[in-house]
């Protein structure tokens, strides 16, 4: 394995080590849609919790604010049906979110970069052939979910919600 695959790998695992790990802890303390057939996080009423503090955090950390300016102009696409004149079954296309507020279109975003890695068409960056946009997508995604959890662990935990975690 090249130095570039094993970074690549590493980048991707990073990723969807803590999007997983963001996803479980919310569903644990309650961060639950309201279908009574299935768990789904309730990225929405996440956002709200946390929208005031993130904002903070914005203005206090260049590099968060450089990740969410690179994700929200750069953002990923979305992977669709092809039209029949495109000749594939696929194709990769813009997408803007329709949730009308930066972040819960930033937590679209996020998911997106985790549909398309372990959904998607991705297999370069498990192969170390992926494209530099998608490795800055994921790293740039790694640095948002990083803040996502420190404001997690640190503000919204201990205030609002108790966790129903199995002991």
């Amino acid at each position: 394995m090249t130095a570039k695959a094993n970074t690549q790998d590493q980048t991707w695992a990073v990723f969807f080590r803590k999007f997983s790990l963001l996803e479980y802890t919310l569903k644990r303390y309650g961060f639950i849609g309201p279908a009574v057939d299935k768990v789904e996080v309730d990225w929405n009423d996440f956002a709200d919790r946390i929208r005031q503090t993130f904002e903070q955090s914005l203005q206090q950390n260049e590099s968060l604010r450089e990740s969410v300016e690179f994700v929200e102009t750069a953002p990923p696409k979305k992977l669709v049906p092809a039209s029949a004149q495109e000749g594939a079954w696929v194709c990769w296309r813009d997408a803007p979110p329709s949730q009308g507020s930066r972040l819960p279109d930033l937590l679209v975003y996020l998911r997106r970069i985790r549909n398309n890695l372990f959904h998607g068409e991705k297999p370069g960056v498990f192969v170390g052939g992926a494209s530099g946009r998608d490795v800055e997508l994921l790293q740039h995604g790694t640095a948002i979910l990083q803040e996502l959890e420190r404001i997690l662990v640190t503000s919204v935990i201990p205030k609002h919600r108790h966790s129903r975690v199995p002991t």
